[in-house]
């Protein structure tokens, strides 16, 4: 994992997500239902690279990830554009890769696929 990922659920102090996670969640599950049978939420209902055959499918990605040495002034910007970027190079073969599961033992992918999740593109 990388060191410099917090949790999802931490609400304070330097990298925290929490609050936009708390509210994505509430989102996500209102586009769900919205979207019933067309939207998948990858790793869990994908089993990775295994079934992506929903036309949505909804995936954790991790902006620091991605490179953004240089471009506009706010690095939050930076990130999305090179998230963009990254996406539109994996399309294809790549992208399929990116979502395939990482290099874990099997109770690893387990707890992942059950309680975890993964983000895209990520493998130790």
């Amino acid at each position: 994992m990388d060191p410099r990922a917090k949790s999802v659920f931490q609400l304070a102090y330097t990298g925290a997500v929490g609050s936009q996670s708390l509210l994505g969640i509430a989102h996500l599950e209102a586009l769900r239902r919205r979207y019933a049978g067309k939207v998948a939420i990858w790793p869990f209902e994908t089993h990775f690279a295994e079934d992506l055959n929903a036309p949505i499918i909804f995936a954790e990605i991790y902006p620091a990830r991605h490179i953004v040495d240089d471009g506009p002034e706010v690095i939050d910007q930076r990130q999305v554009e090179a998230v963009l970027r990254d996406f539109e190079l994996w399309n294809g073969p790549k992208l399929k890769e990116a979502l395939s599961a990482p290099d874990l033992d099997q109770d690893a992918i387990d707890d992942i696929l059950t309680d975890e999740g993964w983000i895209v593109g990520l493998n130790p």
